[in-house]
């Protein structure tokens, strides 16, 4: 059967790490840096095909003007602004932050703020590696998409809250009204957020990743 998934890198927290290490993360909310003025609709021909449709231009025929593009704008404008993230079948591995120990990777997400660390018995510092630029063969954690899709941020429910990782008491009982407060904290604490000042309360169109750790 032929393989028509495609690997690509996404950079995490070590916040978020942790949540897909211990099996509570199972989505990813990815913010569109340039906002489209209507919900954009993707389409998957599945893994025998391979092959992925950009935003669909005639979807707001079906579904309403909630999805009409923008009036005359060229497929090739369309892959340049909204390209997905990822596909269904793609392979993500996970960039997060990172030390090259020599023997061995060290990973920021397994360790605690106060850890101490020796060598040869004497105290070192860990001088902590950004995501950014952890190469391909440090990366130790791999995810299979299973769906991507659009929508409004704050169109996320209780599960959604609880699949993006979050595990409080409120959470997990189905607080919404916490449970969106708690996540609209993380949401603002994302470098998207903070770069493209897109808050949580802005209600920013964003692509959301679903998957399963391999």
């Amino acid at each position: 059967e032929k393989e028509n998934r495609m690997e690509r890198s996404i950079i995490l927290s070590k916040e978020e790490v942790k949540w897909i290490l211990c099996g509570t993360k199972t989505s990813i909310r990815r913010l569109i840096p340039e906002q489209p003025l209507s919900r954009l609709c993707y389409t998957f021909a599945g893994a025998e095909n391979g092959t992925w449709g950009y935003p669909s231009e005639t979807a707001w025929n079906y579904w309403g003007d909630d999805y009409r593009l923008p009036k005359n704008i060229t497929k090739k404008e369309i892959s340049k602004r909204w390209s997905p993230v990822a596909c269904v079948d793609d392979i993500l591995y996970v960039r997060e932050p990172w030390y090259n120990g020599g023997s061995r990777y060290m990973y920021r997400a397994d360790y605690s703020a106060n850890e101490v660390f020796y060598k040869n018995g004497k105290q070192v510092t860990i001088k902590w590696r950004p995501a950014s630029v952890m190469p391909k063969d440090a990366a130790r954690i791999r995810l299979k998409v299973k769906n991507v899709s659009v929508e409004r941020l704050q169109d996320i429910t209780s599960d959604g809250i609880r699949s993006e990782g979050l595990t409080s008491m409120c959470t997990m009982l189905g607080d919404t009204e916490i449970a969106r407060a708690e996540y609209k904290l993380f949401w603002d604490s994302t470098p998207a957020a903070k770069k493209y000042s897109c808050p949580f309360d802005k209600n920013p169109f964003v692509w959301v990743i679903e998957f399963e750790k391999m």
